[in-house]
Parts: C-alpha cells; sequence; structure tokens
C-alpha cells in the first residue's frame, strides 16, 4: 500500500473524529452551574440577573451599575460632578462575602451619613466592618440541625417582623451553614426587621441608623438570586426586603461580585466561563493540531547545501612564505619579490625590463603616481640587494614594506 493512500485513510480517519467531537458538542447537556456569582450578567441559578431586570418594579428611580471600588466611585465618579443639592440614592451591594478595604468602607459610610441608604446581603462580614457599627456573627444553629446534617431537609425559612406581613414564612434551598446578627453595642439606633426559622432572637436582618442615613444588614444573599426569584412566593420576599428603601435613584454594585473575582486575573476567564465559547475554544486548539499534523510534511525533497570553493591560493602563498622565512632563505624571497615586481610593473605600466635610469624612474613615477624620491628609493635599495649575495631579515622587511607601500598607492 503506497504512503499516498495511507495519508488518505488518515485524513478521512482525522476528519470523523472531528465531526464526532462537534457532534458530541452539541448534543452533550450542558452542565448546571451551581457556583456563586451573584452577578446581574449571569443566569446561573445563584446569579441575580433576574432580580436586576426586575427591579425597575420596585424603584422608578434611574440604576446605575458599580464596577469600581466605593473609594473611586465616590472620589471620582460622584464628587467631582456632585452638584450642591444632590438628590440621596440607594446602594445595593449582594455577594456571599463582604470585606471592603478601611478606605472603602469609610467611604460607604460618609455616604450614609449624608443622608443615603446602603443594603447590603451577604453571609460573611468582616469584623472591622461590623465592630464599627456594633454588630456581630454566629453561626446559626437550627432546631431541626440534627436532620440538616443528615441531610434529611434540603430547606430552611425565613421571616419578617413585620405587623402588615402576615404570610411571613418564606422557604429557601439550604445553602449550607449560614450566620445571624447579634447587636452587642447601641451606639446606632437598630431595628430586627427578620429572622432564620421560627426564632425570633436569630435575626438576619437589621436596619441601623447611622447619621442622617440608614445602613440595612441581610445575612441571606441567596434569596436574591434567580434560584430563588423563580418562585412567586421568594421574589415576594426579596421585593419586600427591597422595599425597606426609598424610591430614589440607586447604584448597583458589580465590584465585589464573588465570580469576577475568580475570573478576572484568568486571561482565558470570559472564555472558559461559557460552555459555548469553551468548546470553540477547544475545536480551534484540535483544528490546529491536524493542521501541524498534515501539513508539517515537506512538500518537496530536501535541497542539498552546496558550500562554495574554497581559495587556497593565498593560504598556500602564506605557508610557503612562512617556511623560507623560518629556513632563513631571505634571499630567496626577496628574489621572488623582486620578480612579482616586474611582472606587476610589466601587467600595469607595460615596463619589459627593469633599467635603473632616470627615463624608467620618471615613467614608473607618473604612472604609479609616486614622487620620484620614492621611486629612487626602491630601486637603489633593490639594486644593493642584488648586489649582495646574503640577505638578512632587516632587508627582507625593509624592501617589503617599501613594495607593499608602492602596491597600497596603486
Amino acid at each position: 500500500m503506497s504512503s499516498q493512500v495511507i495519508t488518505k485513510q488518515t485524513k478521512y480517519l482525522a476528519a470523523f473524529y472531528l465531526l464526532a467531537i462537534i457532534a458530541l458538542a452539541v448534543t452533550m447537556p450542558k452542565k448546571l452551574d451551581w457556583s456563586d456569582s451573584f452577578s446581574k450578567d449571569d443566569a446561573i441559578p445563584y446569579g441575580s440577573d433576574i432580580l436586576f431586570k426586575e427591579i425597575d418594579q420596585i424603584f422608578s428611580k434611574p440604576l446605575s451599575v458599580v464596577n469600581e471600588t466605593p473609594y473611586t466611585f465616590f472620589k471620582q465618579s460622584i464628587n467631582e460632578n456632585a452638584s450642591a443639592n444632590q438628590e440621596p440614592s440607594n446602594y445595593i451591594i449582594i455577594n456571599r462575602t463582604f470585606s471592603p478595604s478601611q478606605l472603602d468602607a469609610e467611604y460607604l459610610l460618609d455616604y450614609v451619613s449624608e443622608g443615603n441608604s446602603l443594603y447590603i446581603s451577604a453571609i460573611e462580614y468582616s469584623d472591622s466592618f461590623l465592630d464599627t457599627l456594633g454588630i456581630s456573627q454566629e453561626y446559626h444553629l437550627r432546631n431541626d440541625f440534627e436532620a440538616f446534617v443528615k441531610l434529611e431537609n434540603d430547606s430552611f425559612n425565613l421571616n419578617f417582623i413585620h405587623p402588615d406581613i402576615t404570610d411571613s414564612a418564606y422557604y429557601f434551598k439550604d445553602p449550607g451553614l449560614t450566620k445571624s446578627l447579634s447587636i452587642y453595642s447601641r451606639d446606632y439606633e437598630m431595628t430586627s426587621l427578620g429572622y432564620y426559622g421560627d426564632d425570633q432572637t436569630t435575626t438576619n436582618f437589621l436596619k441601623v441608623k447611622f447619621g442622617e442615613g440608614e445602613i440595612f444588614i441581610h445575612s441571606f444573599p441567596y434569596a436574591f438570586t434567580n434560584y430563588a426569584m423563580l418562585n412567586y412566593h421568594n421574589s415576594n420576599y426579596a421585593a419586600l426586603c427591597l422595599s425597606n428603601l426609598k424610591d430614589r435613584p440607586t447604584y448597583w454594585d458589580e465590584y465585589y461580585k464573588f465570580k469576577k473575582l475568580n475570573t478576572s486575573k484568568n486571561p482565558l476567564g470570559i472564555l472558559l466561563s461559557s460552555i459555548q465559547l469553551k468548546w470553540a475554544w477547544l475545536l480551534l486548539l484540535a483544528g490546529s493540531l491536524l493542521f501541524i499534523i498534515f501539513n508539517g510534511k515537506r512538500k518537496q525533497r530536501i535541497i542539498p547545501i552546496v558550500k562554495p570553493l574554497k581559495n587556497d591560493s593565498l593560504e598556500f602563498v602564506n605557508t610557503i612564505g612562512t617556511l623560507y622565512y623560518l629556513k632563513g632563505e631571505h634571499a630567496n624571497i626577496v628574489k621572488k619579490k623582486i620578480n612579482f615586481f616586474r611582472a606587476y610593473l610589466k601587467t600595469n605600466y607595460f615596463i619589459n625590463e627593469l633599467k635603473f635610469d632616470d627615463e624608467l624612474i620618471s615613467q614608473i613615477a607618473i604612472k604609479s603616481g609616486h614622487p620620484k624620491d620614492f621611486i629612487v628609493n626602491l630601486f637603489k635599495m633593490i639594486k644593493n640587494i642584488q648586489s649582495n649575495e646574503k640577505v638578512n631579515g632587516l632587508q627582507l622587511v625593509e624592501l617589503t614594506k617599501k613594495l607593499n607601500q608602492f602596491y597600497k598607492r596603486n
């Protein structure tokens, strides 16, 4: 079997596997994401997409999204554009945890003290923030704790403390351990608005009067997620909670969102957050790998590298010259240099004989461009060397320098 047939079969097999992967990606059921998001952009069970879209039924005034720290937002976005009679507003933060920096907490509290309202719903609060208000947290131990440990009961209820709310029990999916709120300081006026189960001492919703404004502390953010909002009765609970805020311009926080903190540092976070984009990314990688496999083979024979012929003549001359010099055959070297000089004059200046007369010297000086005195000294040196039977190394060096000077000028 030829290599061409094998290549075609391999390509068909690769195409089959690629189509199978695509079919699997299309027909494969999407895994439900139960991670804590609380973001307005997420339609997963614990996102807040539904609440954000329906919140205009509670507030008729404009709703704005905040994607920065409270410090940055209040310092730059509000203070720079604030007028003297700026309308009071609401600030809503919903997340699993709320641990602001000291600077963010200061700006939030200053915002409230000026007559605005802050609504926070989170399970975990930073101790420093709660200490400022005189509040502490403790784990909520339910009456049916044994059933909870054995997973016999997957829901629990929340209640309001309000004389006009008769149907106050709202049942939610149990997310695990929850925390209740306790007041240990009376520096600020506080009102309990809700509690867990049937025990009114296990507070989960507080209103704190702070300066000219008010802070609402809520300890069950899952009541505002899509999973809870799909149930009409439970969606009514979220509406009643937020109805404690006055109808005025409202800011929705997206900076503290749990999911955003996890994905913002990951360059591939946006791709991997969506199953469609994730499969597109994997198919792109698979296609690139197949392209490398099938196109990595050369489409023509290897072109051999032909090395240029090496010019060894100069190396040969240097070797011979060194050999003569080391053996002390200076006369022989001088003789060859003078013969080369004669050949040079014959080739370049058409001078056949080397005569030591004024006419020849003048002719060479004119043609070579050297001063006549230089040519006279060169000829005298050649004549003196030729008249001696022995030539020493010094004479050889001087003649070589003189001839090199002559050739260099030309």
